[in-house]
């Protein structure tokens, strides 16, 4: 009797269930800890190849893509080679909808994740802890250009940087005016004026009279915007400048890029311009009587005064490849010669105005074509002054352009 009532004692059953309870739950909150960990490892390495793509996009075009995505990755605690990090650039894509496209850069990062409890407690179920002792954590980004957030800038600190009189109409649907002046008068509008832009943003304040309509309203107190094309080289001025164009009378001819130290006529004159950098050092203008200026891919490189105005037709086009890839005019933040620019009827221009230091006078004509952005000190219109985004032709081939993802 002694025998079975021993065999029937359930004395000390509780402790070993619940020793096995605890040791269950005890993994499962391990389990939870490294789940927790892996899922930290993956977001910190989507930040990484996020940051990785846009700053490859940054540099399409350039030769340093590679370099970027990987510096900028490990920039955000993932180097290439450490820790057993890969940090993969390509351009275009291996994977997904833009698989193989070069306008766009894809970063794909992976690294080892350690693991604390997962691997011991795989061994419960028959598993080995060495193979579950880490886990490959990775993440993909794509990134391309889209065109930026402005079209106009304008750099002064002080002043009026925006002034339009007369009537105007700017149709700037698509991106931005960036006003940097500080004054209440930053934009001074008079006249009958038309402004549509997708927005416009100010330091100082704005200042009106008559009939203007604005869209949208102006946000006033923005901070500086900077110069987006501060990067941008300054072309090679050749010890010898001898180049020279002055005619006069009836002629028409062809002339090559190079360097000139005088750029003028006057009579019936008409020009055609082969397609390079053209370095103007010295003036620029003081053109009278008809004159044509036709040029394709053509860029000018402004070293001193630049009066474009007069009975002239402009019918230029900036390079839409190379380094000078959209840029009309170039007139290096050394020189403050202000640029005067007429748009006559008839006339097209297609390109980037940049002058960081000077003032831009534009005035225009109902009847030209004008496709321009601006990246000037300040800038003033008057008579029929109009343009439209130079991006509504060029796309996303324009400096004026920001990464963005895109996957």
């Amino acid at each position: 009797m002694k025998i079975l009532s021993k065999l029937k004692d359930e004395s000390g059953q509780a402790m070993i269930l619940t020793l096995l309870c605890m040791t269950v739950l005890l993994g499962f909150v391990g389990f939870a800890a490294d789940v927790g960990l892996l899922f930290r490892a993956k977001r910190n390495m989507q930040i990484a190849a996020d940051s990785a793509a846009i700053a490859g996009a940054a540099e399409l075009g350039y030769t340093d893509i590679t370099t970027a995505g990987q510096d900028a990755a490990a920039q955000n605690g993932v180097t290439n080679g450490s820790h057993g990090a890969v940090v993969a650039i390509n351009n275009g894509p291996l994977y997904g909808p833009h698989a193989g496209n070069a306008a766009y850069v894809e970063a794909i990062v992976s690294q080892p994740q350690h693991t604390f409890f997962i691997g011991p407690f795989a061994t419960l179920f028959g598993g080995t802890a060495s193979s579950l002792s880490s886990m490959t954590v990775t993440a993909r980004a794509v990134a391309t250009l889209g065109s930026s957030q402005g079209c106009v800038y304008t750099l002064g600190s002080s002043g009026a940087d925006i002034d339009i009189t007369g009537n105007a109409t700017i149709s700037l649907p698509n991106c931005g005016i960036l006003d940097d002046s500080s004054s209440n008068n930053a934009m001074d509008l008079t006249g009958n004026v038309n402004v549509t832009a997708q927005s416009i943003g100010i330091v100082g304040n704005a200042d009106d009279t008559g009939n203007i309509n604005v869209s949208p309203t102006p946000v006033t107190g923005i901070a500086p915007a900077g110069n987006p094309l501060a990067s941008l080289p300054s072309p090679t001025v050749p010890p010898s400048c001898t180049g020279s164009f002055s005619e006069t009378g009836n002629w028409s001819g062809t002339i090559s890029a190079g360097c000139y130290t005088t750029f003028n006529a006057t009579g019936n004159v008409n020009v055609t311009l082969n397609p390079g950098v053209y370095i103007i050092n010295g003036a620029f203008g003081g053109f009278t009587g008809n004159i044509s200026l036709t040029g394709t891919g053509v860029t000018f490189y402004l070293l001193g005064s630049s009066n474009l105005t007069g009975n002239i037709a402009m019918n230029l086009s900036a390079p839409t490849s190379g380094t000078y890839n959209g840029i009309l005019f170039y007139q290096p933040s050394s020189n403050t010669n202000s640029i005067s620019l007429t748009g006559n009827a008839g006339s097209t221009l297609e390109g980037i105005i940049y002058a960081p230091s000077a003032n831009v006078t534009y005035t225009g004509n109902s009847g030209s074509n004008v496709y321009t952005d601006f990246v000037v000190g300040s800038l003033t219109l008057t008579g029929n002054a109009g343009f439209n985004d130079y991006a509504a032709i060029a796309g996303n081939n324009t400096p004026l352009t920001s990464p963005r993802l895109v996957e």
